[in-house]
């Protein structure tokens, strides 16, 4: 048959209308099966994510978030008088977006996201930013637990 492919009893090249419905359909289930797993930002509280924001990712002085605040502060512009702010940029970030890294631990059900975040100005930073999330057992939302730059171009 050569380059020809008989499919349902009709003969045609790879770019037939026979294959074209097929690829159509399957492109259409694959955008289904994406929807599913696409996270929906209705499901992140702030007032759970209120404390670690504040705390811990805002700020300067925490032994361990500290560096992670630098960034923010000095790069995107938040700080802890707007963690409201900071979480809705998240929010946005990461809404209908796939997780890259889906886990459960002793706690809950963590999902890990590469993207991008709006600086306070609302304009996207250059640099990419990891977030991760998680429904802890026995909640129904989830709260952010942590945020900090990415390694550049990843994402």
């Amino acid at each position: 048959m050569g380059r020809f492919k008989k499919i349902g009893g009709v003969s045609g090249t790879s770019g037939s209308p026979q294959l074209s419905i097929f690829n159509s359909e399957h492109d259409a289930k694959v955008k289904e099966l994406e929807s599913k797993l696409c996270f929906n930002s209705n499901e992140l509280s702030y007032a759970e994510s209120k404390m670690k924001i504040e705390v811990y990712l805002l700020n300067k002085n925490h032994p361990v978030g500290g560096s992670k605040a630098k960034f923010f502060i000095d790069h995107l512009g938040y700080s802890k008088d707007n963690p409201k702010q900071f979480f809705n940029a998240i929010y946005l970030a990461i809404d209908g977006k796939i997780p890259t890294k889906e886990r459960d631990t002793a706690h809950g059900h963590v999902l890990e996201f590469h993207e991008k975040i709006k600086s306070i100005s609302g304009k996207y930073y250059e640099a990419n930013i990891v977030v991760s999330i998680q429904k802890d057992h026995g909640k129904l939302t989830y709260r952010i637990i942590t945020a900090y730059p990415d390694k550049k171009g990843e994402k």
